[in-house]
């Protein structure tokens, strides 16, 4: 992981554009930053865009995986590696043919892209986002979209734009997660990986209903993997970890209290019981789904959801 990013989930502080201290809040945990970087690589992404950037910790994690060799990939359609042994255990042969447009981006004359949308970077948060991509040399493959999601995403749809990954975390209300979600499943193509944050709150509960019973995605089991984990024997990064004795033991019990007063400080604000469960239970935040085929259904479908 990037050190800039390191850094920040060390301290809980960054700095923005006008150099001013600022404390990061409701930022992506280190784990889930994690899986974000674990499916950018399974799709071998080139061309990936997020809602809701703020302090940037997630985008941080994406450009960072971006850049990297994408060697460890799981296999997508028209790739030719393998899938990795502890990555997402996923068989894309049932995934329709990927769009033309694919074949073009497969050259190693095309650059990365991720596109960021953030109605509040440059008020709410004095661009601390741009401020630490900046910092970490990650803020060639960025471009920030400044404005409500139901308002950009439109133009990169009109743009024409393919993308390979999309993460959703904007705005948390149904309407605005379904918006989000509609947008990006025009613009993601079959092989592709859509993921939603914060998946026990009932809003993104009702849009995950809705991926499933109106469109043809398949839902990637997602595991969490501790900061503190290790290399297994076979050489897999972050599936095991390799402890012994009493330290392991001692690790165990601090991550289980870790867990126990995080869930603590959910439930105290307030937090839907689903988050504050899962919290105890250490299950990830995020909700994943492969997309098989780009489909709508018939203008008479209605199915509650």
């Amino acid at each position: 992981m990037n050190p800039v990013l390191e850094d920040i989930y060390r301290t809980g502080k960054c700095v923005d554009l006008a150099g001013r201290e600022r404390k990061v809040t409701g930022a992506v945990p280190r784990e889930d930053a994690l899986i974000l970087q674990e499916m950018v690589r399974f799709v071998k992404a080139k061309t990936t865009l997020e809602t809701g950037v703020a302090f940037g910790l997630s985008t941080l994690a994406i450009c960072e995986a971006l850049l990297k060799d994408g060697a460890e990939a799981g296999t997508v359609p028209g790739s030719r590696a393998g899938p990795r042994e502890g990555t997402v255990p996923v068989s894309a042969r049932r995934v329709a043919d990927v769009s033309p447009a694919l074949d073009a981006r497969d050259s190693p004359r095309f650059r990365p892209k991720h596109y960021g949308v953030d109605p509040e970077q440059s008020t709410a948060v004095g661009g601390a986002a741009l401020a630490n991509l900046k910092r970490a040399g990650l803020d060639s493959v960025f471009e920030l979209l400044e404005g409500p999601s139901h308002l950009m995403l439109p133009r990169l749809v009109e743009k024409g734009v393919v993308l390979d990954l999309a993460f959703i975390d904007g705005w948390h209300t149904f309407d605005y997660t379904l918006l989000d979600f509609f947008y990006i499943d025009k613009m993601l193509r079959p092989g592709g990986v859509v993921l939603l944050h914060d998946r026990s709150w009932p809003s993104k509960q009702k849009v995950i209903r809705f991926i499933r019973t109106h469109r043809r995605y398949k839902e990637l089991p997602v595991r969490p993997r501790e900061s503190g984990d290790r290399p297994s024997a076979r050489g897999e990064s972050g599936t095991a970890t390799v402890c012994l004795g009493g330290k392991r033991w001692q690790s165990q019990t601090l991550k289980w209290v870790r867990r126990v007063v995080a869930a603590k400080w959910h439930w105290l604000r307030g937090a839907p019981f689903g988050i504050v469960m899962s919290a105890i239970a250490n299950r990830p935040e995020i909700a994943a789904f492969l997309k098989l085929e780009s489909f709508e259904p018939d203008h008479r479908f209605f199915r509650n959801f």
